[in-house]
C-alpha cells in the first residue's frame, strides 16, 4: 500500500483529520506507483469505464502525457485504504492555469473522478474541496463526464457557494444499445424496417461481395490485423486521415497490444480474398462492449462493409454474452439504424472569479 508521507517525493499532503487524508501526486512515476490500489479502486467506482481504468490512464499518458504536469489527487480513509482519485493535469505552458482530466478529447469518451461507491457524496465533496482550496488554478475544464456521473451535482454544491463561475453543457451523445443475451435476441429487439436493413447490409457484405471475418485470436495475427485496421481507418475519409497521423498509429499499435494482454481486445477485419476492406475495433469491460473505432475502403462502399463489419462485433459481443454495446461519442446515423439511444455527455467549466 502507498501511504505516502509530506517528504515522499512522489506526493503532497494536502488535508489530514479524523475522515479523510488527501495527497496531491505530480511525478510521471505517480500512477504506476498507484496502480494495485487504483486497480482494487476503479470496479467499485460508481462510473467505473475503459477509460478510468490506470492501465489506459498510464498508455495515455506515455503517449502523450510530455505536453502536461500530473496533478492526480488521492483520498484514503483512517485505514489508509485509497477511496478516491481525480486524475488530473496541467497544460505546462498553459499560463491561465487550467485543470483538466487525463486523457484530454481526443482519445477518451469518458473521464471522471474515481470514487468508492460506498462513499460516493462524501469523498467526490472531499476531493473537490481540496482542489478548490489547496490547488492553484484559474479554470477547472471536466470534459466527458458520463450523464450518470454524480460529479455534476457535486460540482455546482462544492464551487457555486464559493463565488466561483459553472458552466455546464452537453457536449456530446454516446448512443448505447442493450443486448438482450444473444444475436438472434437482439436482431427481435429491432424494429422490423431496422432489422431488415441490417441483415440485407451484411448479406451485401458476406454473400454477395463475398467477405469473411477474421477476429485476432493470438498475439501472431495481431501486426497483421492492426497494419490492416490502421491502412482501413485512413483510407475512410480526409478527417480519418488526418487524425491517425504516425503518432496516433503508434498509440493505436500500443493500445491494441496492451488490451491484447488484458483479454479485452475485440478487432475484427472483413476480407474479400486477401483484400480487406472494413474494420472494426472494440473492448469489452465489465459487462460492456465500447466501440473504439472502426474504418472501411470507399471503395467497397455499395457493399455496406462498413455497416457489416460494426454489425458482425456487436455480434460477437451479444454471442458472449456481454449486456451493453456503447458506440462511444458520436451521432452518426448508423448507430441509431443499429438501435441505439443517446446517453449524454457533459462538460463543466469551473472559472474563479
Amino acid at each position: 500500500m502507498i501511504d505516502c508521507q509530506v517528504t515522499c517525493d512522489s506526493c503532497r499532503l494536502l488535508t489530514h483529520n479524523d475522515r479523510w487524508r488527501v495527497q496531491l501526486h505530480t511525478i510521471d512515476q505517480s500512477l504506476a506507483r498507484l496502480q494495485p490500489e487504483w486497480d482494487r479502486l476503479a470496479p467499485q467506482s460508481d462510473t467505473n469505464s475503459f477509460f478510468t481504468q490506470n492501465s489506459w490512464q498510464q498508455l495515455w499518458w506515455q503517449h502523450f502525457g510530455h505536453a502536461y504536469s500530473l496533478r492526480v489527487v488521492t483520498v484514503r480513509d483512517p485505514s489508509g485504504k485509497l477511496v478516491g482519485i481525480a486524475p488530473l493535469m496541467v497544460a505546462l505552458n498553459d499560463t491561465e492555469g487550467t485543470l483538466s482530466f487525463i486523457g484530454g478529447t481526443e482519445v477518451a469518451d469518458y473521464l471522471d473522478l474515481i470514487v468508492d461507491r460506498t462513499y460516493t457524496a462524501e469523498v467526490r465533496r472531499a476531493l473537490l474541496e481540496t482542489i478548490r482550496d489547496h490547488l492553484p488554478w484559474r479554470r477547472l475544464d471536466l470534459h466527458c463526464l458520463p450523464g450518470d456521473s454524480g460529479t455534476v451535482a457535486s460540482v455546482q454544491e462544492a464551487y457555486r457557494a464559493s463565488g466561483m463561475h459553472i458552466a455546464q453543457e452537453q457536449e456530446d451523445v454516446c448512443p448505447v444499445v442493450p443486448l438482450p443475451g444473444s444475436w438472434e435476441a437482439y436482431l427481435s429487439s429491432l424494429n422490423k424496417k431496422d432489422r431488415h436493413e441490417l441483415r440485407r447490409k451484411m448479406r451485401r457484405a458476406l454473400d454477395d461481395l463475398p467477405a469473411t471475418w477474421h477476429t485476432v485470436q493470438n498475439e501472431a495475427g495481431l501486426e497483421s490485423q492492426m497494419t490492416a485496421f490502421i491502412e482501413l481507418h485512413r483510407r475512410s475519409s480526409p478527417a480519418k486521415a488526418a487524425f491517425m497521423t504516425d503518432a496516433m498509429a503508434a498509440y493505436f499499435r500500443d493500445l491494441a497490444s496492451l488490451c491484447f494482454a488484458q483479454g479485452q481486445l475485440r478487432l475484427g477485419v472483413l476480407w474479400a480474398g486477401e483484400l480487406s476492406v472494413s474494420t472494426a475495433m472494440g473492448f469489452a469491460y465489465g459487462e460492456k462492449l465500447y466501440l473504439y473505432n472502426s474504418g472501411y475502403d470507399p471503395a467497397y462502399a455499395a457493399n455496406s462493409v462498413g455497416i457489416a463489419a460494426v454489425g458482425l462485433l456487436l455480434r460477437d459481443a451479444a454471442d458472449a454474452g456481454l449486456t451493453v454495446f456503447d458506440f462511444l461519442q458520436g451521432n452518426e446515423p448508423y448507430k441509431y439504424m443499429l438501435g441505439a439511444q443517446d446517453h449524454p455527455v457533459y462538460r463543466l467549466v469551473v472559472t474563479r472569479s
